[in-house]
């Protein structure tokens, strides 16, 4: 289904999908976004009789460190040798090809369980970037189904007691961005008792900043002046910050 403002549910297309679909409902620009439901990945799952399997996953206690990248590649085979329906194939398809028309595609993962308030599980689901192939984009879809039962996803449920059961992934496919810099806005600053928001920002795809592999340059923006000060105050993206600090402001008024 495409993420185009119609409306949708966290339920059918999980966090990461719905808040995609609000935003086009507002008129805020997303790149060209298609969904793979969750009831795709239940009717995948139950077809190819890992729910068994699945249940006591969930209840295997963390492997030790020398164990975690076996247990991710099991995980990974598991799901990797799920044969598709031919319907729900031929959609990936269809949604995969329009996109991969117009360049490369990023693939995400979008659960039920996400951005709650107890819980971000950012960085804790797959994300696959650059990809420029139909087959590829089958097999990313199916290792983010996968990464909801990867060690580091089930032992950050477990700290913040949210449940495995009922849980489910939906999958965004997307246009990818190029991007020169990107980053997470906040339009308040968890950090700070002041007026402010605050973005943070790594050269390049986010994905230096979510695996904290790259120590990204701080903004922080005065909430009635839009006063900017950074943590390097020659930093390249700073002409833009003010741009994107008054749309995060229309984001909050519009979301609140």
């Amino acid at each position: 289904a495409a993420l185009d403002g119609s409306g949708v549910s966290i339920a059918d297309v999980g966090g990461k999908a719905a808040g995609l679909d609000h935003l086009a409902s507002c008129g805020f620009p997303i790149p060209s976004s298609y969904v793979i439901t969750v009831e795709a990945y239940q009717r995948s799952v139950a077809r190819a009789g890992l729910s068994p399997w699945l249940a006591n996953l969930a209840m295997r206690p963390a492997p030790e460190p020398h164990d975690i990248r076996a247990e991710v590649d099991e995980i990974e085979e598991a799901f990797r040798t799920v044969v598709l329906e031919a319907d729900l194939r031929r959609e990936i398809e269809t949604a995969a090809a329009k996109l991969l028309a117009h360049g490369r595609v990023a693939v995400r993962s979008s659960a039920t369980a996400e951005d709650l308030g107890v819980a971000s599980f950012a960085g804790q689901y797959r994300t696959f970037t650059r990809i420029d192939g139909i087959d590829d984009v089958i097999d990313a879809v199916k290792r983010c189904w996968a990464s909801l039962w990867l060690p580091a996803a089930r032992e950050y449920r477990l700290r913040h007691n949210v449940a495995s059961r009922g849980l489910a992934m939906a999958v965004v496919l997307q246009s990818m961005v190029e991007a020169d810099w990107s980053g997470v806005g906040f339009t308040i600053d968890p950090a700070s008792d002041r007026p402010a928001m605050r973005v943070e920002m790594v050269p390049g795809l986010g994905e230096a900043l979510v695996s904290g592999h790259v120590t990204p340059v701080d903004f922080s923006i005065r909430r009635d002046t839009l006063e900017i000060t950074s943590s390097d105050p020659g930093a390249q993206p700073l002409r833009m910050i003010e741009d994107l600090a008054r749309m995060m402001l229309q984001v909050e008024t519009r979301l609140d």
